[in-house]
């Protein structure tokens, strides 16, 4: 469990860096937003991608325009849906298992927020963290659901130099996110 836990954690990072959806900046302070409806609802810029392939074992990506050609690293928020089977986790366990992967994959990583909050779809952790990642510094906010032996997680990935720019967009797309349970 802790294993396919851990794989996933890493897919969703790394995603960010394929370039198979380029495009070039419109601009991100566009007022018009996509809604994509399929069981769960989320709210996205309208100049940013939505790809609900299945990708890297996910339900959706949400890819952030490229910014030129030599924008390596596309900011995203992705959906992962892990199966907790009978492992009895409830959101607290999940907790502390998704701090232990963090701190033990990747190595310099930071906590900087890990908060209990309350939604129309009962509790979720917010979770805030840094850490180095196949050479790029980057930083995450992640909300997570625990509900029927499945953990939701849904993840902003930001490179750390990027988090004034990218931020408040991205958190704006987590909180639009209504899941499907």
């Amino acid at each position: 469990m802790k294993g396919k836990i851990s794989i996933s954690l890493l897919l969703l990072i790394l995603i960010g860096s394929d370039s198979v959806f380029a495009q070039k900046i419109d601009s991100l302070k566009s007022n018009a937003w996509k809604t994509v409806e399929k069981g769960y609802k989320i709210q996205f810029p309208g100049n940013w991608t939505f790809d609900d392939s299945g990708k890297s074992g996910s339900t959706f990506f949400i890819l952030s325009p490229k910014e030129d050609e030599k924008d390596e690293f596309r900011e995203n928020v992705n959906l992962i849906i892990q199966d907790l089977g009978e492992s009895g986790y409830d959101l607290k366990k999940f907790m502390e298992l998704t701090e232990d992967q963090i701190k033990s994959l990747v190595p310099g990583s930071q906590i900087l927020e890990n908060t209990l909050l309350s939604g129309n779809k009962g509790n979720y952790q917010k979770l805030i963290w840094s850490g180095e990642m196949g050479g790029r510094k980057l930083k995450f906010e992640q909300f997570i659901y625990v509900h029927e032996k499945k953990a939701y997680i849904l993840t902003l990935s930001v490179e750390l130099l990027k988090w004034t720019q990218y931020g408040n967009i991205g958190e704006s797309i987590l909180k639009s996110y209504i899941p499907n349970f």
